[in-house]
């Protein structure tokens, strides 16, 4: 919940499961995904938003950057992906 905003803002939807503990402790179970990024025509994942949500929670421990600055790992990879095969390409 804490980082909504930034999850939102890169095209992810959600909702997230609660259910009620002994302690009267609100207990977050999952998350049902409606909608993820497609970024240069590869959608990203569950598995990306939950590198996404690590990425965010490391850096605010730390607070060397603001959470909102942070782009998800995901973006990199791809655009590392299609810059690598379009050297490739280029190449041939």
């Amino acid at each position: 919940k804490e980082h909504k905003y930034e999850i939102r803002k890169w095209g992810f939807e959600y909702s997230l499961y609660e259910t009620q503990g002994d302690t009267n402790k609100v207990n977050y179970n999952g998350a049902l995904i409606f909608a993820v990024p497609i970024v240069m025509g590869v959608s990203l994942s569950s598995t990306d938003l939950k590198d996404f949500l690590n990425t965010m929670y490391n850096l605010s421990k730390k607070r060397t950057v603001s959470s909102n600055c942070v782009r998800p790992p995901a973006i990199r990879r791809i655009l590392k992906s299609k810059a690598c095969r379009g050297a490739i390409m280029f190449g041939k």
